[in-house]
């Protein structure tokens, strides 16, 4: 399926360096507004995979309400152009729709959704994301088990392409990306699943390190050891019309030191009790 659309990359630390201004008046210890926002619009799931921190969360039910995102958005419209909408599963709040249609009234640039895809066939949602959103990213974790992808999958992957079809139909410039969590156990299944799901439709496939020990608040990556190399050669072998995008610097050991955590004045989280 051909595509016109251009490779971006999805993670990468020179974007926060993009706004010179902005970083000059960081340096300078004046408040700034985030480049981007992210909000957890519910901290519950439609499904419970295994070691996800939301299917095992103990925390009280939480739902940001689009009164609260309206009034959030407002006080950032005009200096923060992207938002990022995820959980829990964002398409399961009963605000999803209209917090989407609020996202692009108030002029954010960027409206992207981080979902499971198990309500991609619910024609509200449908109609939300091509309309108003301009990326959605279908997490295929649950793919697998043992040696073979699940056939909840191939499911996702049916959705995918029929979001694909309205997508071409309606002439929206909604992007549709997949991404699958690695390991070194996982990687005979994954070359096994990465056909299926860039030829679902998607515009692009992401790759991401699995992590462990979510509930214990010291999430750690699982053995990664062979996954680059191979990640490396799936991209530069991708199907024509499909983007493959391979975060390297998730991929790489170094230790990590920090004098101040920086990074929350250009990305800030929001969860879904409202709280920073």
């Amino acid at each position: 399926m051909e595509t016109h659309h251009q490779p971006r990359q999805m993670y990468a630390n020179h974007k926060m360096c993009l706004d010179h201004a902005k970083i000059e008046a960081y340096l300078a210890g004046k408040n700034i507004y985030p480049r981007t926002i992210e909000i957890d619009l519910i901290n519950r799931c439609s499904r419970a995979c295994p070691a996800c921190p939301s299917a095992g969360s103990t925390m009280p039910p939480a739902v940001l309400t689009d009164r609260f995102v309206d009034r959030l958005l407002g006080i950032l419209e005009g200096e923060t152009h992207g938002v990022i909408l995820s959980g829990g599963e964002p398409t399961i709040s009963p605000y999803f729709a209209e917090i989407m249609r609020i996202a692009r009234q108030r002029q954010f640039q960027e409206v992207a959704v981080i979902t499971n895809g198990s309500e991609l066939e619910r024609p509200e949602i449908q109609a939300a994301l091509l309309e108003y959103g301009t990326s959605v990213r279908v997490s295929l974790y649950d793919w697998y088990d043992g040696d073979e992808p699940k056939t909840y999958f191939f499911k996702q992957l049916e959705r995918i392409a029929g979001l694909r079809r309205r997508v071409e139909e309606t002439g929206s410039r909604l992007e549709i990306g997949v991404s699958l969590l690695t390991s070194r156990r996982r990687l005979p299944a994954l070359l096994r699943a990465v056909g299926p799901a860039g030829g679902s439709g998607a515009h692009w496939v992401y790759f991401h390190p699995l992590c462990q020990n979510w509930l214990d608040g010291v999430p750690v990556q699982e053995d990664q050891a062979g996954v680059l190399p191979v990640l490396l050669s799936l991209r530069e072998n991708a199907p024509p019309g499909v983007n493959v995008y391979v975060p390297e610097q998730r991929y790489t050991s170094y230790p990590l030191v920090f004098t101040s955590f920086h990074a929350a004045h250009f990305l800030m989280q929001i969860g879904a009790n409202g709280v920073n």
